[in-house]
């Protein structure tokens, strides 16, 4: 008995150690670019993958972040929310998954903040909006001058 339950548990963690190791479903398209930062503006990506296509994304400018005080307490840099924007649309039967990652940088090119998500693209959606709300220190964004991102789309 105790050989044939030692034979499960090794039998358990090679599925485990193969599982690991195995490819990730990736993300099929992807794009890079480093622009000059222009909060409001909508850039366009026009990322496209089969039936899937995220057309533009926007980084917008919040109010004081209420939500960065509640995760940082006693932090008392001033905080302020940036809206990130982004429009897709997917004519497939199922969801498919933007991974999206952006920075702003200084005007020597040291990045100030960076910040990275995967978003649900829902099903047949045709020009959808979807929003991500990051905050950030209200002084880095005032040096601002570069952003970066990289948008992957894939299942």
């Amino acid at each position: 008995m105790l050989r044939s339950q030692r034979g499960l548990v090794l039998a358990g963690v090679a599925a485990l150690v193969l599982g690991l190791l195995a490819p990730v479903p990736g993300h099929a398209a992807s794009v890079k670019k480093s622009v000059a930062l222009e909060f409001d503006k909508w850039y366009d990506v026009d990322l496209q993958d089969g039936p899937v296509t995220l057309h533009r994304i926007r980084f917008e400018r919040k109010h004081e972040s209420m939500r960065a005080k509640l995760i940082r307490p006693g932090n008392t840099e001033p905080m302020q929310d940036v809206q990130v924007q982004f429009e897709f649309s997917n004519h497939d039967k199922e969801d498919w998954k933007a991974l999206i990652r952006f920075s702003w940088m200084d005007a020597d090119g040291k990045t100030i903040d960076s910040y990275s998500s995967e978003e649900n693209l829902d099903d047949s959606s045709d020009h959808k909006g979807q929003t991500i709300t990051v905050p950030t220190l209200a002084y880095g964004l005032d040096r601002a001058k570069t952003l970066a991102y990289e948008i992957s789309i894939g299942r």
